[in-house]
C-alpha cells in the first residue's frame, strides 16, 4: 500500500519518491505575483517572473540533492505547487520540461496529484505483478524439467 509521508511516497519499507520541499514558500510567490501584476510595470513582472523561476529551480535542485537517491529511490521526485494559479505559471513559462530534464523532478498541482499518485501506484503494483509472474515461470520451468527427470526414471 502506498501512503503519503510529509516529503514522500512511501511503499512497504522503501522510499520510491519524495514531493515538496522543507520550505513553503508558494503563497509568498503568489502573493507577490499577484501584486505585481496589479501595478502593471513590465520591468518589475519581468524581474518577478526571473525570480520565481530562480525559486523554483532552487527548489528542484533541493528536492533532487536531499531526496533523490537511486537504487532506494526512484530516479525523478514530485514537487508539488499547492497553488493552481503557482502550478499555472510554472507550467506557462515552461519550466516543467527543465525541472524534468535538469532535476528530474516533475510538478503537481492540486488538480494533478492525485492523478500522478494513481499512475505511480499503478505502475508499482504493475511491477509486482511482474516480479511474481517471473517467479511463477521459474517454478514452472522447474516443474517441467522434475517431470521429465521423473519419465526418464520410469523409462
Amino acid at each position: 500500500m502506498i501512503r503519503i509521508m510529509k516529503y514522500g511516497v512511501e511503499r512497504e519499507d522503501e522510499i520510491f519518491s519524495r514531493s515538496s520541499s522543507s520550505k513553503d514558500v508558494s503563497g509568498v510567490v503568489s502573493q507577490i505575483l499577484k501584486e505585481v501584476q496589479e501595478r502593471g510595470d513590465k520591468a518589475l513582472i519581468d524581474a518577478a517572473y526571473k525570480n520565481l523561476e530562480k525559486i523554483i529551480k532552487s527548489e528542484a535542485k533541493d528536492i533532487r540533492t536531499k531526496y533523490v537517491e537511486p537504487p532506494y529511490t526512484t530516479d525523478f521526485a514530485i514537487m508539488f505547487l499547492p497553488f493552481e494559479g503557482l502550478y499555472a505559471e510554472v507550467v506557462r513559462h515552461g519550466l516543467i520540461e527543465v525541472l524534468q530534464k535538469d532535476y528530474k523532478v516533475n510538478i503537481a498541482g492540486p488538480t494533478t496529484m492525485a492523478a500522478l499518485l494513481n499512475s505511480l501506484q499503478m505502475g508499482f503494483r504493475t511491477l509486482a505483478i511482474q516480479k511474481h509472474s517471473s517467479e511463477v515461470w521459474e517454478v514452472l520451468g522447474a516443474v517441467k524439467t522434475e517431470f521429465s527427470n521423473f519419465g526418464n526414471v520410469l523409462d
